[in-house]
């Protein structure tokens, strides 16, 4: 038995032993019609379900705090 052949047997038991067994080794379907989804616009499908409301506005918020920090800093050492 071989690795492969192992993981093939995970998660099986009496029940469904070999359902699959016609299709386990097929190449992975692309489509002909459609142009394959880039990550961001996959995870884009998610964005009305974000746990986190009103995150990208507190991401803005310290985002803009940072940038004045950072020109402060700049203008401290022009002075100097």
């Amino acid at each position: 038995m071989t690795g492969r052949d192992n993981i093939r047997d995970v998660g099986r038991s009496a029940c469904n032993k070999g359902d699959y067994d016609d299709i386990i080794d097929m190449p992975h379907h692309v489509s002909p019609d459609r142009p394959h989804m880039s990550i961001h616009d996959r995870a884009a499908q998610f964005a009305p379900f974000a746990a986190l409301t009103g995150h990208d506005e507190a991401v803005r918020r310290t985002q803009g705090l940072v940038e004045d920090m950072v020109e402060n800093e700049i203008e401290k050492e022009d002075i100097l």
